[in-house]
């Protein structure tokens, strides 16, 4: 299949389609949240406001991005629900 790009969206395809339904949207989570956070990067660009302080673009960026990533990382490494295979190194 190779590497790159596509082989990573097919990867990630795999683990939508097969994924229960509380995995699902802990992925749809972590992303809105990732989203988030770059969005207020972009808008931090933009805007004049400064990077740290009381009323910064820091904080979101910096929420939205961490729990995001931490949220789909938690959730691919979580425990699989009850009657599925492993596709990871089971201990």
């Amino acid at each position: 299949m190779g590497y790159g790009w596509r082989a990573a969206l097919v990867g990630l395809r795999g683990y939508w389609r097969d994924g229960s339904r509380p995995h699902r949207a802990g992925y749809a989570v972590g992303a809105l949240l990732a989203a988030s956070g770059l969005l207020h990067l972009v808008v931090y660009a933009v805007d004049d406001r400064p990077w740290e302080g009381p009323l910064s673009w820091r904080k979101a960026v910096t929420f939205g991005l961490s729990f995001g990533l931490t949220l789909a990382r938690r959730t691919w490494s979580g425990p699989s629900p009850a009657g599925t295979r492993c596709r990871r190194t089971c201990t």
